[in-house]
């Protein structure tokens, strides 16, 4: 087998290189020292550029590589990864197998040895993907190879390289990742007659293993257009819809589609989903949470990303349509708050009832942001003075937190919170939060990075007094949002503030029937 493409990240992160960078960043940003932000920026490019996958080179493209820890777990992907796969940071690599007899990730991988090729259901809709897997001195390598099969693909086969009906079969079954001896046992015939098979196969394609000959596929294969309407999408499904003619969005949808409709505008922490127990109590509902711009496929705002919630709210409104919902509940969490009453704002006779859960406030003075930890203020801060500082050290934190895993979030995102740290102590609520945030690194720094700058500025200056009704519920121990700052936006636009006790910035996933129960009370 070939070696593994030179591009994909073979060298480890310094997980030290991140807590040391962020105290140092932060003095020099909090005095505005721009200069010295710049020396800094370019004393820690070459990690950056280190840490880069080349995911423009692979987007599209039939090789995808991803990282797997030693414990056969997902540790890192590139965007393309993200895209493509059913994968995500965290996911055990050895329970999508589809070869038999292989129970542990030691029996795939050779210590040293050369790549080897395995069958996963890596593929939306139960569909099976060719995985190279290669152990290096620096970790674990893999590399998935989407085998999408399509009818013209064996007409191809046939003429262009003279295979025969049954070879072309055979070559199918290979290109799905299948081992002669399964054929065989498929096709009723002995391993001796399918590897002769599958040497004449090579011999007419010009080609000595699998690899080469999935490579000559991939060629006759034109990619399938991504894309479904909102409402065909089951529980658990993804789909991408569009934006007028020219914006794709990234969708998540779950529980039933015929129930009633709950619109989430999710944050930068947490992601899309919810924790398993309120999924569970939602299932009789169509939960549709659209990504933001500048996240995942969905595109960038330009330059003027203040005007991330007003693009949010509009793209909200176009999935809405698509979905055919024309009156929905709305939930958010953290950043979401804005785009969530911007949409309130912009069209209150779509909208139901909102619930903001830990809003993440506007927070435009310096003084502000001080309030906070330390970790949480330094990017809104970077904004003001160096958007390269601030994307670079974005990018070098994500990698922490998907080095440290599920195990370290909370000490590393929720320092100085004590209400937070105790929740992310319940693996449910850690993983929750590295699986989402990790989703930021695994599509580059740009969406987290905008995210946290937003929360910097005065964003809710043209929401007053909203006609649709708006709670607040809100942890009076969020140390990430000032129960002050979200009393003065409530009073701001006409909401109410719920407090809760002894709660933090992680009540969405780690009290979730708190705000389950407010949802299910008509009065609210």
């Amino acid at each position: 087998m070939s070696d593994l493409p030179e591009q994909a990240p073979a060298a480890p992160f310094d997980v030290t290189s991140f807590d040391d960078l962020l105290p140092k960043v932060a003095e020099l940003a909090e005095r505005g020292d721009k200069s010295g932000l710049d020396r800094m920026t370019a004393s820690f490019d070459a990690l950056v550029a280190r840490l880069e996958l080349a995911v423009d080179g692979w987007r599209g493209a039939e090789i995808i590589p991803f990282v797997v820890r030693p414990n056969g777990r997902v540790a890192r992907m590139t965007a393309a990864a993200a895209d493509g796969l059913i994968l995500s940071p965290g996911d055990d690599l050895m329970a999508l197998l589809n070869t038999a007899g292989r129970t542990t990730f030691e029996t795939v991988v050779a210590d040293g040895g050369p790549e080897r090729l395995i069958s996963a259901r890596i593929l939306p809709e139960e569909r099976t993907a060719l995985v190279g897997i290669k152990r290096t001195e620096t970790g674990v390598l893999a590399r998935a190879l989407i085998t999408f099969w399509r009818p013209e693909i064996g007409e191809a086969l046939r003429r262009d390289f003279l295979l025969s009906e049954t070879e072309t079969e055979v070559a199918r079954a290979l290109f799905e990742g299948l081992r002669a001896k399964v054929i065989a046992e498929i096709r009723g015939r002995s391993t001796e007659t399918i590897r002769s098979q599958v040497k004449a196969i090579f011999q007419k394609t010009n080609v000595s293993n699998v690899l080469e000959l999935a490579h000559i596929i991939y060629g006759l294969n034109a990619h399938p257009s991504v894309g479904a309407p909102v409402s065909a999408v089951v529980r658990s499904g993804e789909a991408r819809v569009w934006h007028g003619s020219q914006w794709p969005v990234d969708v998540f949808c779950d529980g039933s589609p015929d129930g009633k409709p709950l619109l989430f505008m999710h944050g930068c922490l947490g992601g899309c989903r919810f924790v398993a127990r309120a999924r569970d109590r939602l299932a009789s509902r169509f939960v549709i949470a659209p990504g933001r711009p500048n996240h995942g496929r969905t595109p960038e705002t330009g330059s003027n990303w203040r005007r991330g919630p007003e693009v949010a709210a509009q793209q909200a409104l176009s999935v809405l349509d698509s979905a055919g919902v024309r009156k929905t509940d709305l939930i958010s969490y953290d950043i979401g708050a804005a785009g969530a009453l911007t949409l309130a704002a912009m069209a209150p006779e779509r909208i139901e009832r909102v619930l903001i859960i830990s809003c993440l406030p506007p927070m435009p003075n310096l003084s502000d942001l001080m309030a906070i930890p330390q970790q949480q203020r330094v990017f809104p801060v970077l904004s003001r003075i160096s958007m390269r500082a601030g994307k670079a050290l974005a990018r070098l934190g994500g990698e922490r937190l998907l080095e440290g895993g599920p195990e370290a979030f909370g000490s590393i995102v929720f320092a100085g919170s004590q209400a937070d740290t105790a929740a992310c102590k319940d693996p449910r609520v850690s993983e929750q939060f590295w699986r989402g945030h990790g989703w930021h690194t695994i599509q580059g720094p740009d969406g987290f990075f905008f995210d946290a700058a937003l929360a910097g500025t005065a964003w809710h200056e043209t929401l007053c007094d909203l006609s649709v009704p708006v709670t607040f519920l809100h942890g009076e121990d969020d140390a990430s949002a000032p129960l002050s700052k979200v009393n003065s936006l409530a009073s701001h636009v006409g909401g109410t503030v719920v407090p809760v006790p002894r709660i933090g910035h992680t009540l969405v996933h780690s009290r979730p029937e708190l705000w389950l129960d407010l949802l299910e009370n008509e009065a609210f």
